[in-house]
């Protein structure tokens, strides 16, 4: 009997401590820093100057609000746009919900002529088969002489999207590229510097 105790003894442990990480980590979910954004619209400028004085990369949100569930905050999409001081206004991208709303980690301006964005979405449904953070690397280059942002395919291929959390059987999945330091690192690898 006394082993049989000690068993439950131990499930219930285990519950409380999975209760206790499920918390933390929800926590941590709500206190992250970054770009992320409210629901209510809010626009994040970051100064481009590095690109072109007088000029700064926006992010807006667009929500999509369910109609018949009124009770539930309404998912985003992240516009990037290009706003300078002399009129010219450029469309950049459009960070879409994928199964919930896109958040803004990082961004930052390589080599005077590209904009680097780090989106992630973070997943924390029971249904899913990863649990944790999708993570995808954006990079842009401004051509001047166009007036206008091209994606950086030929740099992106060096940063596959990649999740970062645990698959539903439990193992532990690492993506390389979550902060602009590691980005940066690979830039200088695939010779990017």
């Amino acid at each position: 009997m006394s082993i049989e105790l000690g068993r439950e003894l131990d499930c219930g442990e285990r519950v409380v401590k999975r209760i206790i990480i499920y918390l933390i980590l929800m926590l941590r979910a709500f206190t992250m820093s970054g770009l992320s954004f409210a629901e209510d619209g809010r626009q994040k400028e970051i100064s481009a100057d590095v690109i072109r004085s007088g000029c700064s990369v926006l992010f807006s949100t667009h929500p999509h609000p369910y109609l018949d569930d009124p009770l539930s905050s309404a998912p985003i999409d992240v516009i990037a746009s290009w706003r300078c001081l002399d009129g010219e206004n450029l469309p950049i991208d459009k960070y879409e919900i994928n199964g919930v709303s896109p958040e803004i980690v990082t961004v930052f301006f390589w080599r005077d002529s590209s904009i680097v964005v780090l989106v992630r979405w973070s997943i924390n449904s029971l249904a899913a088969d990863y649990v944790g953070n999708y993570y995808k690397v954006f990079i842009y280059k401004y051509l001047k002489d166009n007036h206008q942002f091209v994606v950086g395919d030929e740099a992106m291929k060096g940063f596959p999207a990649g999740w970062d959390g645990r698959t539903k059987s439990g193992v532990r999945v690492r993506y390389p590229f979550k902060d602009a330091a590691s980005i940066k690192r690979r830039f200088a690898a695939m010779g990017f510097e």
